[in-house]
């Protein structure tokens, strides 16, 4: 009787050493593999790098089946809602186009960002969101390798905004940015977009996606399908598109940062020399409103109809003509 036990696979064509360099989570993906790829692994890594790359190839795996997963819970709801269908009967999956850049219109870029965790933050005095949108649109909007583009502002004034980079497959988001007022500063946020978080974003918008196939926007002019929106996302995890390779090799992220404080210093700089004016005017009242009320020479405090120190006959100053600024303002 055959032993079933033999054509299971088992970690035979790794070396002692690659075995010992990986952890017991590793092992397991390994062992998943086909045999192909498992002999392509072990040919290819060494102990050092082996561990990774197979974290990486289960990276894609999984998010091949949460892909598929995604595609067939949209496409069964897109079949379950007969009588919109049926009211809308010239309007199949095969009429949504959409490229990159539609795509994350659609899940819209508050919704990408949600789904990055914030590589880059800093703050700028004097600044307030819209002060940055022209010089970013300048050095990203409609640039050869480059496109950019803004939300309307939230109710809070907060800006979404998304580097895109020009690729075969279309427009695709490499840079996600929120600009958020914080009294009479802004918070920046730069994040670098991966393939993944992507993904994450059309499952976070998969709603607003579905209400917009529903309602027969056509959100391109390139002809695709409900099923070329998830061949996008798929072919940029899986076959093509690096997006932090690019971020990083276009500088997107440094290039950012530059145009901000750029932008930003000299507004800075204005407010905070207005700011310094003010505070200095203002602690010349304070001083005024001080020696108004105590004598300036020995700090006795003043009678309310003294016209003179009591103590060492220095006159009283004139009351200023300004409100005292510590005092509740009618």
């Amino acid at each position: 009787m055959t032993d079933e036990t033999e054509n299971l696979p088992d970690l035979s064509p790794l070396s002692d050493e690659q075995i010992e360099g990986l952890a017991e989570n590793q092992k397991q993906i390994f062992l998943q593999l086909d045999e192909t790829d498992r002999r392509f692994f072990a040919d290819n890594f060494t102990a050092q790098s082996l561990g990774k790359a197979l974290d990486r190839r289960w990276e894609t795996l999984q998010s091949r089946a949460r892909l598929a997963e995604f595609d067939n819970r949209l496409k069964e709801s897109l079949l379950s809602d007969s009588p919109r269908q049926s009211a809308q009967s010239s309007l199949s999956g095969g009429d949504l186009a959409v490229g990159a850049a539609g795509l994350a219109g659609a899940v819209g870029i508050g919704a990408l960002a949600s789904q990055i965790a914030p590589s880059g933050k800093a703050s700028w005095r004097g600044v307030q969101p819209g002060d940055l949108v022209e010089p970013l649109a300048a050095a990203f909007a409609r640039q050869e390798k480059t496109d950019m583009q803004f939300e309307t502002p939230t109710e809070e004034g907060v800006l979404h905004g998304a580097v895109y980079i020009r690729t075969a497959h279309g427009l695709i988001p490499g840079l996600t940015l929120t600009l958020t007022p914080i009294g009479e500063s802004t918070e920046i946020y730069i994040s670098k977009v991966s393939s993944e978080s992507v993904m994450e974003a059309i499952k976070h918008g998969s709603q607003k996606l579905l209400d917009l196939i529903k309602d027969g926007l056509i959100l391109s002019t390139r002809r695709g399908g409900v099923g070329n929106l998830f061949d996008l996302a798929g072919s940029m995890v899986n076959s093509g598109v690096d997006i932090a390779r690019i971020v990083k090799d276009l500088d997107l992220e440094d290039k950012a940062w530059e145009v901000v404080q750029r932008a930003a210093e000299p507004l800075q700089k204005i407010y905070d020399e207005r700011r310094a004016l003010e505070n200095a005017a203002r602690a010349r009242l304070e001083k005024a409103w001080d020696d108004y009320y105590h004598c300036p020479r020995c700090s006795v405090s003043f009678g309310a109809e003294d016209t003179e120190c009591r103590v060492c006959g220095t006159a009283r100053p004139e009351k200023p003509a300004l409100p005292d600024p510590r005092l509740p303002q009618e």
